[in-house]
């Protein structure tokens, strides 16, 4: 089953014949539930410390998901505008050549 598809209850029973042609049955219920559908818990790895200048900055992250991620996406929040990232498919980035503009967010 597919998650979230046929959800409900399912019967099933199990017939048994031994060699003397004797035979008996058993049943077991089982109710199959919607899934449950957490929100991703995005992890942005561990602080960094650079001594400029710098040739690249390796932003290297995770997620622990129960779906399928479909896109990541790095914003600079802070301090002197460097970067915005495209969205990728991969929770780490690298980002080469560096130019420091130094706008005031």
């Amino acid at each position: 089953l597919q998650a979230n598809d046929k959800v409900g209850p399912y019967i099933f029973r199990l017939e048994v014949i031994d060699n003397k042609q004797q035979n008996d049955s058993a049943t077991v219920d089982i109710l199959v539930n919607r899934a449950i559908n957490s929100a991703p818990i995005p992890y942005a790895g561990g602080n960094q410390t650079f001594q400029l200048p710098i040739e690249s900055v390796v932003l290297d992250g995770n997620v622990k998901d129960d779906g399928q991620i479909v896109s990541y996406n790095w914003f600079q929040i802070r301090q002197y505008l460097m970067f915005i990232s495209e969205t990728t498919d991969y929770p780490k980035n690298k980002y080469k050549n560096i130019e420091m503009r130094y706008e005031k967010l």
